[in-house]
């Protein structure tokens, strides 16, 4: 059905002042590059290697948008400037400091790694037509489906993402200390039963030497909720390519999780064991992962790797039931919710203690569920 108005009318306000905003943004990019970065297109930064507190994604984020932002109609110049910046911090980040290797972050948690690959999703939303980009994408989904021997991040036997933190150097099972100070002071895992984190441990050589042990064996060996971003990478390189195989991957690593979350009783555990078991290195104890139950910001991180998996999932398969991925945890929180002054608290955590730290949901994985869905049982 066509439909057709010859009626002339006057432009809305909002859509002036949205092309006044693109125009200003246009005039802006040039004078934020000329004043941030170098002329390979480097950003002006540290010109030493800082150590372990490099993140990716901070200097990703820089400039994530932009791609994006070319698409809803920004000028030709900031589409080819997203390419070259892209170009130019994965150059910083493995040349300058260490953090990249063919062209993709040596090792690090995919809470971090989905922050900074957004950039290069949008990447492929602006230009799908790239075949440089389209090369990426087939390398960097291999990373996660063993087509490249130096990077064994995935056991296909037991359907794991083998570490925390993975990349184009395989998975690290031992932690820089730098991750385990910071992880264990924020409160981002815990080391399990039987095992009392001292005070001021780390200045104990001793015990610093004991705790990092213990990290490394119940933290680092083991697959987490928050891995199922590396989905996104993988539909991805389905976009650029349709490749069967990328869709199997997807559909396998997803239905691997919603088998966990089924033997838990409905609740999806934080952490996975190297032969695919619940709890494997906690004595059964299905909370206290990386980034897991425990975790300062628990709902959030899992919540948005569980909503990210399952749209890729439905994306690609055309099948809603994938959404039951985040849906179903909605629904755990929400049935252990109480009311406080005609407002629904939800547990963001679970602890040794039970369901704990009740705040308001966050809108962010009902809003996108619904969008998904447009079912009434989500709304």
């Amino acid at each position: 059905m066509t439909i057709e108005s010859k009626r002339p009318t006057q432009m809305p306000a909002w859509a002036v002042l949205e092309r006044q905003l693109i125009r200003a943004i246009d005039e802006a990019a040039p004078v934020f590059l000329e004043k941030y970065t170098r002329p390979g297109g480097e950003l002006i930064w540290q010109e030493e290697y800082p150590g372990d507190g490099v993140w990716a994604d901070d200097l990703y984020e820089a400039f994530f948008n932009w791609p994006l932002y070319h698409a809803l109609g920004g000028s030709d110049y900031t589409g080819k400037m997203a390419v070259q910046e892209w170009n130019a911090v994965t150059r910083q980040l493995t040349h300058d400091y260490g953090r990249a290797s063919k062209e993709f972050i040596n090792d690090d948690d995919w809470f971090h790694n989905s922050e900074n690959y957004i950039y290069f999703y949008h990447l492929g939303m602006a230009d799908p037509t790239s075949a440089e980009m389209m090369r990426r994408a087939r390398r960097f989904a291999g990373f996660y489906m063993n087509e490249d021997p130096e990077t064994p991040n995935y056991d296909a036997e037991n359907r794991i993402v083998r570490s925390p933190f993975t990349g184009s150097k395989g998975p690290l099972f031992n932690a820089r200390f730098a991750d385990v100070h910071y992880n264990l002071e924020y409160g981002h895992a815990t080391l399990g039963p039987g095992f009392e984190l001292p005070e001021n441990w780390h200045e104990d050589p001793k015990m610093r030497e004991k705790v990092h042990a213990r990290f490394d064996e119940v933290v680092m060996n083991a697959d987490i909720p928050v891995n199922l971003g590396v989905v996104g990478m993988v539909t991805s390189a389905y976009l650029y390519t349709g490749e069967e195989k990328y869709r199997k991957w997807v559909v396998e690593y997803v239905e691997a999780w919603l088998e966990r979350i089924k033997k838990n009783g409905g609740i999806i555990p934080d952490n996975i064991g190297p032969n695919g078991l619940i709890g494997e290195n906690r004595e059964g104890q299905w909370w206290g992962g990386f980034y897991g139950w425990t975790g300062r910001f628990s709902l959030h991180m899992m919540g948005s790797a569980m909503m990210l998996a399952a749209e890729c999932a439905q994306l690609i398969t055309g099948e809603s039931r994938y959404l039951d991925l985040i849906r179903s945890q909605i629904d755990v929180v929400m049935e252990q919710g109480r009311e406080e002054d005609g407002k629904l608290l939800v547990p963001f955590k679970h602890t040794d203690d039970g369901w704990a730290e009740f705040n308001e949901m966050i809108p962010q994985d009902p809003v996108h569920l619904w969008a998904a869905s447009m079912a009434g049982e989500d709304w």
